[in-house]
């Protein structure tokens, strides 16, 4: 749309130059009717065009047209007056205007001509603007910017040179231009500065070169050239035209670059894991800048693919996986704190755990976040954590359900962990003791102070105190309990274990023992009998005692476990060998009902009161040995659950019942 400012003291014709004009569409026409208001109006307003009367009052067209070019430069100006004489126009020519035309005739085809001069006059001020901007541009592009130029002939005479050219090389322009100036290359550089200006043909005249030159003061320096092969007519080369610069800066920020990576990627394939650098855009999308080190390995992407697109990259993460990675780098986006995230990645069906860390920097220009950081390998830690958590479960069961009162403690006397024998034998529920009480404030006053004596020495040397011995614990009600302890160091830690076993009611069957004893002289062989006997006991229990290493070693009676189908898988190897058997392994996977119920019926009766009441306590059971002699035991079992709760099978504690004569019948109640 050109813009037209049209001045005459004809408001009829004003209004009808306009509508004309408008209606073509591609003008926009304000109105004055004089010369002195459409200076005032200029002032304020900038046209592509002006039209103008040449007889108006106080200002004619001419001296309006020589104020527009005095304050407004070359505004396309033409005079449409209705006056022809030969003498205006020659004025009006010579003050700057454009066209002049003449008032007169048919209106149509006179506005017709109007807007034609118009499209001609602004078109070729347009040109004329371009041509000017035009030259300006290329006369700063040749004699302002910092890039060399030169022209010169094939036998190397310089025909121009621009003023940084000059500047560089330290050198007056007339002491190049006109002269074969070619400043020292390197002997290398200069057979290949020649093939490539003898490539330049008319077909392919343009072509880049990167080499060395010798300064004045012995320094190399690099420099890059365009170079321009200019033709004749007739094909025959006339001139080259050659752009260059210093790129010194550029080849040594190079080479720092070149080993700066190699350090990385030596250092990358150094760690079990990669280094990276990684941008989040403002637009949500993820651009990894640079990788290195192990990445193929953790994400089956090559290094220089990953840096192209970040999909194959996290195409590999699990997908259960990507939305904690999302949410925990939008976490770090947003408060600008250390990324740290553990996922999963699958390579050729392979699972591997993969920790990440790296800390943003600020938002840069356009938004996005960068962070550097590192990923880790982390596969083989997880799989150890696994194994431990696996082992800790199995531990832990037969911790809980050892018959024995156990309890883990601190060098400080502490009680660290104990099992529901200890919290039975106490009365006070594990979850008020553990990290929280002494062992001491359990034990009789008479018996603590020896029993501290052997909790530090054995910390110094375990052979300053004894592993086995005997002690009074007073539980929440004040009752006295007579226990055997047993105390050992557990390996690589200040910590210790001990298991007690409550000997009160067979202290109470000694007792009444000596005294049956002391009534029943006359009964020498009675009382040899049962003196042997005790004899025998305590025989055993010394035996039992010098095999405890370990807290499964501490139990006093069997642990055992079996599947959901009654088969064996797991037991202590003293009751493999009461029952007759050489070794653990030979009773191992045998069904219980099958090789060990004395009357297979009986197993049925025990699951089924094991299912009323979820665990049994002091249950009778007569079992068979390997010889298919019956031995009578008595059991303590519950049911177990694997880790989605499900039942799992059956375990608990065994005790023999042979040391008193007790009923081999099964359990009827």
């Amino acid at each position: 749309m050109i813009s037209v400012l049209y001045v005459d003291d004809e408001p009829g014709l004003l209004e009808l130059g306009r509508d004309f004009l408008e209606m073509t569409g591609d003008f926009k026409v304000d109105l004055q009717e004089s010369a002195v208001a459409a200076l005032e109006h200029l002032a304020t307003h900038t046209y592509d065009a002006i039209i103008a009367d040449y007889q108006m009052p106080v200002m004619d067209g001419l001296e309006f047209l020589r104020q527009v070019r005095l304050h407004y430069g070359q505004v396309p100006f033409i005079l449409f007056t209705g006056r022809g004489r030969e003498e205006v126009v020659i004025l009006a020519l010579n003050d700057g205007a454009d066209y002049y035309l003449q008032k007169g005739g048919e209106p149509q085809s006179q506005f017709a001509e109007l807007a034609h001069k118009i499209r001609l006059a602004v078109h070729r001020r347009q040109a004329d603007l371009a041509l000017e901007e035009s030259e300006r541009r290329y006369r700063d592009v040749v004699e302002t910017q910092t890039e060399f130029i030169s022209r010169f002939k094939p036998d190397g005479t310089h025909v121009f040179v621009n003023e940084a050219y000059c500047r560089y090389f330290k050198k007056p322009r007339d002491e190049i231009v006109g002269h074969r100036f070619i400043p020292e290359i390197p002997a290398d550089d200069r057979a290949r500065i020649g093939r490539h200006l003898a490539s330049l043909t008319k077909d392919h005249p343009t072509a880049d070169i990167e080499h060395r030159i010798v300064m004045a003061d012995g320094t190399i320096h690099w420099h890059w050239w365009s170079d321009h092969a200019i033709f004749d007519e007739s094909g025959r080369l006339v001139e080259y035209q050659s752009v260059g610069k210093d790129i010194t800066d550029r080849k040594r920020a190079e080479e720092a670059l070149r080993e700066r990576e190699h350090r990385l990627e030596t250092l990358g394939m150094s760690i079990p894991g990669a280094i990276y650098q990684f941008v989040l855009t403002p637009d949500g999308k993820y651009h990894f800048l640079y990788v290195c080190g192990r990445w193929k390995e953790l994400f089956g992407v090559a290094p220089e693919d990953a840096a192209v697109s970040s999909e194959s990259t996290f195409a590999a993460i699990l997908p259960e996986d990507v939305p904690e990675v999302n949410r925990t780098i939008a976490l770090s986006a947003s408060t600008r704190e250390l990324w740290h995230c553990e996922f999963r990645t699958r390579v050729n069906g392979k699972i591997r755990w993969v920790l990440g860390r790296s800390l943003p920097e600020q938002p840069r220009r356009d938004g996005s976040i960068l962070w550097n950081g590192v990923l880790i390998d982390i596969t083989g830690r997880k799989q150890a954590e696994e194994e431990l958590k696996k082992s800790e479960n199995l531990y832990r069961a037969i911790f809980d359900n050892t018959g024995a009162a156990t309890i883990i403690i601190a060098p400080d006397t502490t009680i660290l962990l104990a099992n529901a024998g200890w919290e039975k034998l106490t009365g006070v529920p594990r979850a008020d003791q553990e990290k929280k009480l002494s062992w001491t404030v359990f034990i009789d006053k008479d018996d603590v102070e020896r029993m501290k004596q052997y909790h530090y020495a054995r910390r110094k040397d375990t052979s300053l105190a004894p592993k086995v011995y005997e002690c009074r614990v007073i539980d929440a009600k004040k009752t006295v309990h007579n226990c055997f302890v047993h105390v050992d160091m557990i390996t690589g830690t200040k910590n210790s274990v001990a298991s007690l076993v409550d000997i009160t009611e067979r202290r109470r069957a000694e007792d009444e023992l000596r005294a049956a004893y002391e009534q029943l002289t006359a009964a020498e062989e009675e009382l040899q009998a049962q003196f042997d006997e005790l004899k025998f006991n305590q025989q055993k229990i010394r035996e039992s005692e010098e095999k405890y290493r370990s807290i499964i070693e501490n139990l006093q009676d069997a642990f055992y476990r079996t599947d959901l189908k009654g088969n064996l898988i797991l037991v202590s190897p003293s009751f493999a060998l009461e029952l007759g058997y050489d070794s653990v392994d030979e009773v191992l996977g045998k069904n219980v009902a099958d090789d060990f119920y004395f009357n297979p019926a009986d197993r049925d009766l025990f699951l089924k009161k094991l299912a009323e009441t979820g665990e049994l306590d002091e249950y009778r059971v007569l079992i068979k040995k390997r010889d298919g002699s019956p031995m009578a035991i008595s059991v303590a079992s519950h049911i177990y659950h694997d880790e989605m709760n499900n039942p799992a099978g059956v375990e608990g504690m065994i005790h023999i019942l042979k040391e008193n004569g007790e009923t081999a019948e099964p359990d009827k109640k």
